[in-house]
């Protein structure tokens, strides 16, 4: 009896141009930034026809089930690093100070 290999798709990696510059408020409001951390993903562009989220796990079923009752079936899906994902919950962080003097 031979065991079979599953094999996972292999996602592309976060493209260079989503690395160099965070992510636009639209697109990080589509995920909250607990749900960010949560299931380390994010949503770095959105356009008219679907969404591309990077993930450091793109294969977790918990990310899946999620993105595909939030999004449907319109997702582009790339990888990310640790460092992608730190680099984006780093934008996520509330600036109160600036806030208040809005007010």
């Amino acid at each position: 009896m031979k065991l079979t290999e599953t094999r996972l798709p292999k996602y592309p990696s976060l493209p260079e141009n989503a690395r160099d510059s965070a992510p636009s408020e639209e697109a990080l409001s589509l995920i909250t930034p607990d749900l960010i951390q949560e299931l380390r993903a994010f949503v770095f562009e959105k356009t008219a026809d679907h969404v591309k989220i990077a993930a450091v796990q793109p294969h977790d079923q918990a990310l899946l089930k999620f993105c595909k009752q939030r999004f449907g079936n319109k997702i582009e899906w790339f990888s990310a690093t640790e460092q992608d994902l730190q680099k984006v919950i780093n934008c996520c962080q509330r600036n109160f100070q600036k806030e208040i003097t809005r007010l």
